[in-house]
């Protein structure tokens, strides 16, 4: 077999891996029905699911535009349909409203948000994030656009961090106030696809899932920066103007012995003026420096603890106006729909298996990731393995 035949062969297999079969990947309206919300992007009369109305915002600067189109991953029913933020250098903003708000705080169960995302070029800056938001206008979606969580990945430079912030609303100002996760995890930055996926439950806790795998769990009020405590530090108290911060001090004491010499460099008394040394040409001729035999090394004076010195300065504590005693922070206020608020320097993002549901349904949309994201994460694995080797 030739080396043109051989080359022929694998670009052929290749093609036959990338248009594999996924087993188990059929989607049937009556299993996943239950959920609140799943969108896949296919096409309705081959899954019997619905495809969403996704519409696109027209406010100013936001000229990047989503199309729908089939990824490099087919199943037995055709091409992968995927949501793809085309272009590079551009403002996206991208949603749906849903037919019936999804309401976390007449509910008791916590939420689970759910999707994946496919960075297909190198990625140097952009977002890969999901947002739901409360009641709003799609038209006018924007920074600005009210949101009760932001989830997932946002990679620029060296930080490749996978966010998760919540809002709420303060009841002693009524304005919103974004609750950011303390020291995220880092997001992966290779061409898979990725499954995100975020868990709220009624003990005020939190799971996230990378890959079906937990990556972070914690609390909804210890481990986020912009939660309000009944005390805070008096912004007004300043310290003493006669406070010492020197814990240690030099210990004037101490002194270096009377023939102790800090020049580690002296003068050569020997070295005398060339005779081809032209003033003129070369200027005044310096004697060169030499390793001065009586140095020893730096002198340094040792330290003894500050007599003077009374403790760490702390302000005073004064009561925060702004507190409140939130006990039930997953229960979110009604959220009216989801999309995608972002910036990319990049072309090419992927979105995918978007699901939206209460915490009660964990199981089934773990089915649906087991059974049809996974399937399409492990062709892809392959494809890359074929290619490196």
């Amino acid at each position: 077999m030739n080396k043109i035949t051989t080359l022929f062969c694998q670009f052929l297999l290749l093609i036959l891996l990338t248009r594999k079969i996924v087993s188990g990947s059929s989607l049937h309206s009556n299993t996943y029905e239950q959920l609140h919300f799943l969108e896949t992007f296919e096409n309705s009369t081959t899954t019997n699911l619905p495809l969403h109305e996704w519409e696109p915002t027209k406010q100013k600067n936001y000229h990047g535009s989503f199309v729908r189109k089939a990824s490099n991953i087919t199943d037995e029913h055709g091409d992968d349909y995927v949501l793809v933020a085309e272009k590079a250098g551009y403002y996206y903003g991208y949603s749906h409203v849903f037919e019936t708000p999804f309401s976390p705080i007449n509910d008791d169960h916590g939420l689970v948000l759910q999707y994946s995302t496919t960075f297909s070029e190198f990625i140097t800056c952009g977002g890969g994030y999901i947002k739901l938001f409360y009641k709003f206008k799609p038209k006018k979606l924007g920074q600005k656009t009210n949101y009760a969580i932001m989830f997932g990945p946002d990679i620029c430079g060296g930080n490749n961090n996978i966010h998760f912030i919540y809002t709420r609303k303060n009841p002693n100002n009524k304005n919103l106030e974004e609750r950011k996760l303390k020291n995220p995890p880092q997001a992966p930055m290779d061409h898979l696809s990725h499954l995100y996926t975020l868990v709220l439950d009624r003990a005020n806790r939190f799971q996230m899932y990378l890959d079906m795998e937990l990556i972070r769990e914690g609390n909804l009020l210890d481990d986020f920066e912009g939660v309000h405590h009944p005390s805070m530090d008096d912004p007004n108290d300043k310290p003493p103007e006669d406070w010492v911060d020197d814990y240690w001090i030099r210990d004037p004491s101490d002194l270096p012995p009377e023939d102790w010499t800090d020049e580690e460099y002296v003068i050569d008394v020997d070295a005398f003026t060339p005779q081809e040394w032209d003033v003129v040409q070369d200027g005044e001729w310096e004697p060169p420096l030499i390793a001065n035999e009586k140095w020893k090394k730096k002198w340094v004076q040792r330290k003894i603890l500050n007599p003077e010195w009374r403790g760490e300065w702390e302000p005073r504590k004064i009561y925060d106006k702004l507190y409140w005693d939130d006990r039930t922070p997953y229960k979110l206020d009604t959220i009216y729909g989801i999309g995608f608020e972002i910036w990319s320097v990049n072309k090419n993002v992927f979105f995918d298996d978007i699901i939206l549901s209460t915490n009660d349904h964990k199981s089934l949309i773990w089915d649906y990731a087991e059974k049809i994201w996974k399937p399409k994460y492990n062709t892809q694995l392959k494809n890359q393995s074929l290619l490196e080797n």
